[in-house]
């Protein structure tokens, strides 16, 4: 039983009887509204009601695209020893821990030490696998990154939900996926 279709057929019943009866001297104008305000409603019912309403959760997982890094943090592409890695790196300062991810040096510098990059280079291609490599290493550095991590545990990307980290052997309070 669908309340709020109960509610709208309620409403729509008043709206349309009442403004017909307002209006009932004025024959030609009583005959518009009536038409008008019944179409009105059938059309904004079948859009909300009908076979696929405006009011159904979405379909498929959320959130639909993972993001490259964790939240607030910027892709760069580094070289160490002439290949290029995919990293991440912190600008403004979101780590909660910077002795594991430093802010990155705003004078141009490019540092060489790996406290500054979050390395995303070799995540597995299996999403599953990857989910949890992606869990881990923001988990390790104190971030958190939507549809991965909340920054207390992981996040199940199908249902929305946490994991409780108490089972499995994702490690950094991650549940193995």
């Amino acid at each position: 039983m669908n309340l709020y279709l109960i509610g709208f057929i309620a409403l729509a019943f008043m709206i349309i009887v009442g403004g017909t009866y307002q209006i009932s001297n004025q024959l030609p104008s009583a005959g518009l509204f009536f038409i008008g305000s019944l179409t009105l409603f059938i059309i904004y019912g079948i859009r909300w009601f009908g076979s696929s309403p405006l009011f159904t959760p979405a379909s498929g997982p959320w959130p639909p695209i993972i993001n490259t890094c964790p939240d607030y943090l910027t892709y760069y592409k580094r070289t160490v020893g002439g290949i290029q890695k995919d990293s991440c790196i912190d600008t403004i300062g979101v780590s909660r821990d910077n002795s594991l991810l430093s802010t990155f040096p705003k004078d141009g510098t490019i540092p060489e030490n790996d406290s500054y990059y979050l390395d995303i280079s070799g995540l597995s291609s299996d999403p599953a696998t990857k989910s949890t490599q992606m869990c881990n290493a923001a988990m390790n550095q104190k971030v958190t990154w939507e549809g991965v991590t909340n920054g207390e545990s992981c996040v199940t990307r199908s249902t929305g939900t946490s994991g409780s980290g108490a089972s499995g052997s994702g490690g950094a309070g991650c549940p193995a996926v």
